[in-house]
């Protein structure tokens, strides 16, 4: 039951932010839908772009938003970190070099207490040729950055991530 709430969560909270009618999820576990839908956004000032990636464990929810603006300029994007159990907002997940168009959050994805935040357009070896961050979720900290060692213009690495134990794939 433990992953079906989460699964619910995660539905709910996607159709919370965009305005879709989830009538099953909600028909599956009314507390936990209306509770977490309403409580998990509150503390996040979102873009329309909040939930373009999503990545949900029993532990944890991360939510990308590649097109969030901060003082390093606009689309540097963030990843939110929500408990999956009690929906509340943890932290808010930042690239330690993100600069404007790196749309930071474009891809997320989780496995235990490590997560993948991918940055397509972010600061590689040339432009827009992309960088993945590797964070623990426990503290929030970023523990790495990866790249390819090949980037050239406009590969966009970190459009697409996965995560299973310590294998990270990147697309």
């Amino acid at each position: 039951m433990k992953t079906l709430a989460t699964q619910t969560l995660a539905a709910v909270l996607g159709a919370a932010l965009f305005g879709l009618a989830v009538p099953d999820a909600r028909a599956i576990n009314p507390p936990i839908s209306k509770y977490h839908a309403r409580n998990a956004a509150t503390p996040v000032q979102s873009t329309p772009e909040f939930g373009a990636a999503v990545a949900v464990s029993d532990k944890y929810l991360l939510v990308g938003e590649p097109f969030h603006d901060d003082t390093a300029g606009s689309d540097v994007g963030a990843a939110h970190l929500f408990d999956a159990a009690r929906g509340r907002f943890l932290k808010r997940l930042l690239a330690s070099d993100g600069a404007a168009l790196d749309e930071f959050g474009a891809s997320v994805a989780i496995s235990g207490n490590l997560a993948l935040v991918g940055a397509p357009g972010g600061p590689g070896l040339h432009v827009n040729s992309g960088a993945v961050y590797v964070f623990d979720l426990k503290t929030g900290k970023e523990l790495r950055k990866l790249q390819a060692s090949d980037g050239a213009a406009m590969d966009a690495f970190g459009r697409s991530v996965a995560l299973q134990g310590n294998l990270a794939l990147v697309g």
